[in-house]
């Protein structure tokens, strides 16, 4: 999941909503493991923080569960051989572009 999902207009205005929006994500792809990293304006006009944002990772499915940041390497392979390296990157937050 890449960033820019939401913020905090309309709906999800409330300090928690983003795991509320999340949820809903994540029971709609069931049992498929996930990783997130967040876009420039996940914050913006939002009452979380990137912080909080760090929340998500808590949430059923996710494979960054001892994450402390949202920058990552996942390898992605089939019985124990590794085929590609994604880079998961965190763009920063409340940036105009």
């Amino acid at each position: 999941l890449t960033g820019d999902i939401l913020d905090g207009r309309g709906p999800w205005s409330g300090k928690d909503s983003f795991l509320d929006a999340f949820s809903l994500v994540i029971r709609a792809i069931r049992d498929t493991p996930w990783a997130f990293v967040p876009g420039n304006h996940d914050d913006d006009l939002s009452p979380w923080t990137r912080e909080d944002l760090l929340r998500i990772l808590s949430l059923p499915g996710c494979i960054q569960r001892r994450a402390t940041g949202f920058n990552h390497t996942l390898t992605v392979g089939k019985g124990g051989s590794p085929r590609v390296r994604l880079f998961l990157l965190d763009s920063g937050g409340k940036h105009p572009d």
